[in-house]
C-alpha cells in the first residue's frame, strides 16, 4: 500500500494531475471541485476482474457514477471540456492499471491492466437508505442470488398487498371496484420490477396511481393517516426491493441491505477473493456502533441486521441511517485486510449526521484499522469537516502513522497534497482562512 500513483489526463475538472495515494488519504476542497472524481476514478481502475479480464462496461459505470450506463459514449460527461482523450491510471502495488478513452470514435482502450486481487469499497455520500449508486450485476458476483431475490420481491407483494386489503375495507362502497383495480395494478406493476429500468417505470406509474387514489379516498372520508400509512408502505417496498437489485462493490452491500427489510441470514458468505460469513461481522459493526452511539442501549433502538427486531427505516435517526452502511463497510474492510487481503475503502463525507464528538470516535476508529490492518488496508476518504480533518492528522500522528498519511486539497484543477507533522499540525488554505474570516469577530 505504500507506492500508489493516481494519474489522471482531461478527466473531469483535472487537465492533468499526478499524486501519490498513502494509506491514509484525505481530499478536502470547496464543492464541485473534484473530490468524488477521485474517489470514482480509484474505484474504476480497480474494478474487479471478470474472468481474467477487466470488465470495460463496468469501469465506465464506475466512472459515470450511473449504474445502467455501460456504453462508452457516456465517458463524455467526465471528459474535460475541449478534450478528446481520456486517461485515468493508477500505479498500485508495483502493477498498473488504467483505460484510454477516445472520444473521437468512443472506444475504450484497456492499459496493462492486470487482475491483482485488490476488493474495493466504495461507500457515497448520498447513503441514507444504503441505496448505492453501482454498478455491476448481482448474479455475477453471487451466483443464485437473483432466485433468492425474487424470493423477497414476492415476500413484498404479499406485505403490500395486506396493507391495501386494509385499506380496501375501510373504503366506502361507491369506489371500492376502484380500490381493487388499483390493488391488482399495482401488485401487478411491483412484481414486474427485474432491474433499474423496469424500477424506475414502475415507481413512476406507481406514483401516479398513488396520487390519484389518495385524492379520491380523501373525498370519500377515508382517514388521512391511514392513507399516508399505506403509501409510505408501498414506497417502501420499492425502495426495498430496488436496493436488493443495485449492486455496490465485491462486499455485496445487496447482502446489507437485506437487514433493513428483514433479519440478517448469518450463514450467507460474501465477497469473491476471500469469503466472510455476515454473522461474523456482528460483533465487529457492535462494538462500533457502541461507541458512536452508546444512546442505542438505552433507548432501545433496532439496528439493522443486529437486532432481532430491526427499527423500521422511518423511526432510525438519521445518524445511524447515514453511519450505519459506512461502519459495516469498515468492519468488513478490516476483516479482509487482517486476513491478508490487499482492501482499498473511498468513502465520500464520513462525517455524514455526525455531531463533532462522534467524527472525532469515527477518525480514531479509522486511524486504528489502517495501522492494525498492517499495510493491507487503505482508505482514501473526501471531506468538508474541518473537525474530521483534524481528529485524522491528530490521531495519526497520535498512533505513529503520519508518515503513512497525506492531506490533498483539491483546488481549481489541481491537488496539493501535504504531510502531517509530528503533532498532527495540519494547514489547509481555502478551510482555515474561510473560518477566521466567519469567526473572527467571536475571536
Amino acid at each position: 500500500m505504500e507506492s500508489n500513483k493516481l494519474i489522471l489526463s482531461a478527466y473531469g475538472p483535472f487537465e492533468r494531475l499526478e499524486l501519490n495515494l498513502a494509506p491514509i488519504t484525505v481530499f478536502t476542497g470547496p464543492n464541485v471541485i473534484g473530490k468524488s472524481f477521485l474517489l470514482r476514478a480509484i474505484y474504476a481502475v480497480l474494478t474487479p476482474c471478470n474472468q481474467g479480464v477487466l470488465d470495460v462496461g463496468v469501469v465506465i459505470s464506475r466512472l459515470c457514477n450511473d449504474s445502467v450506463c455501460n456504453d462508452p459514449t457516456c465517458l463524455n460527461r467526465v471528459l474535460k471540456k475541449d478534450f478528446q482523450i481520456l486517461e485515468v491510471k493508477l500505479d498500485a502495488w508495483g502493477r498498473r492499471r488504467g483505460l484510454k478513452y477516445d472520444a473521437t470514435v468512443g472506444s475504450v482502450e484497456l492499459l496493462e491492466a492486470d487482475c491483482f486481487p485488490v476488493e474495493t469499497l466504495f461507500v457515497p455520500g448520498n447513503r441514507a437508505l444504503l441505496v448505492s449508486h453501482t454498478y455491476y450485476p448481482v448474479e455475477r458476483a453471487f451466483p443464485g442470488l437473483n432466485e433468492r431475490i425474487r424470493g423477497y420481491v414476492e415476500e413484498y407483494v404479499n406485505t403490500v398487498e395486506k396493507e391495501l386489503t386494509r385499506l380496501l375495507e375501510k373504503a366506502p362502497d361507491p369506489i371500492k371496484g376502484q380500490m381493487k383495480e388499483f390493488i391488482e395494478r399495482t401488485l401487478e406493476t411491483i412484481i414486474k420490477i427485474e432491474d433499474f429500468k423496469t424500477y424506475v417505470k414502475a415507481s413512476m406509474k406507481i406514483a401516479e396511481m398513488l396520487s390519484n387514489l389518495t385524492s379520491t379516498l380523501s373525498k370519500y372520508g377515508v382517514e388521512v393517516h391511514d392513507i399516508v400509512k399505506a403509501r409510505n408502505n408501498i414506497v417502501e417496498h420499492l425502495n426495498a426491493i430496488i436496493s436488493l437489485y443495485m449492486n455496490p462493490p465485491t462486499s455485496d452491500i445487496v447482502t446489507l441491505l437485506e437487514p433493513l427489510v428483514q433479519r440478517l441470514d448469518p450463514d450467507l458468505e460474501i465477497g469473491i477473493t476471500y469469503k466472510i460469513k455476515l454473522g461474523e461481522l456482528v460483533s465487529d459493526v457492535e462494538k462500533i456502533v457502541e461507541k458512536l452511539f452508546p444512546e442505542v442501549e438505552y433507548l432501545n433502538i433496532g439496528l439493522p441486521g443486529i437486532s432481532e427486531v430491526p427499527s423500521d427505516i422511518p423511526l432510525l435517526p438519521s445518524s445511524i441511517l447515514h453511519s450505519y452502511p459506512l461502519v459495516v463497510s469498515l468492519a468488513y474492510a478490516e476483516k479482509l485486510a487482517r486476513a491478508g487481503i490487499s482492501v482499498v475503502l473511498l468513502i465520500e463525507e464520513p462525517e455524514l449526521g455526525l455531531d463533532l464528538r462522534r467524527q472525532r470516535i469515527l477518525a480514531e476508529h479509522i486511524v486504528s484499522a489502517v495501522k492494525r490492518a498492517k499495510g493491507m488496508l487503505m482508505i482514501v476518504l473526501s471531506t468538508h469537516s474541518t473537525e474530521m480533518l483534524v481528529s485524522l492528522t491528530k490521531e495519526a500522528a497520535k498512533r505513529r502513522v503520519r508518515k503513512h498519511a497525506r492531506v490533498c486539497e483539491v483546488y481549481n484543477g489541481k491537488a496539493k497534497c501535504r504531510p502531517i507533522g509530528k503533532t498532527g499540525r495540519i494547514y489547509v488554505k481555502y478551510m482555515f482562512e474561510e473560518l477566521g474570516e466567519i469567526y473572527s469577530d467571536l475571536i
